[in-house]
């Protein structure tokens, strides 16, 4: 029984793995981190095309954004 199930869960899995990558982290940190970047520079920055040292530096500005949203909220809101 445990062989037939084995394959089904890492196809599961997998499935999981896809769409936290593709949708969280690429989707919306990306977006995320390029508004900001470009809201920060005043449009100069990152420019089209954009590279993948571009894109890791939209990703890093994307991950800090909601970082310190999150700890803004719990500090407005007392750590409650």
């Amino acid at each position: 029984m445990e062989e037939a199930l084995a394959p089904i869960g890492r196809f599961i899995m997998s499935l999981v793995r896809y769409f936290v990558v593709e949708l969280i982290v690429d989707r919306i940190l990306y977006g995320v981190g390029f508004s900001v970047l470009k809201l920060v520079s005043l449009g100069t920055y990152p420019r089209s095309p954009v590279s993948r040292q571009m894109k890791n530096h939209c990703l890093f500005a994307g991950v800090a954004t909601f970082t310190i949203a999150i700890v803004l909220i719990a500090v407005f809101n007392g750590f409650s």
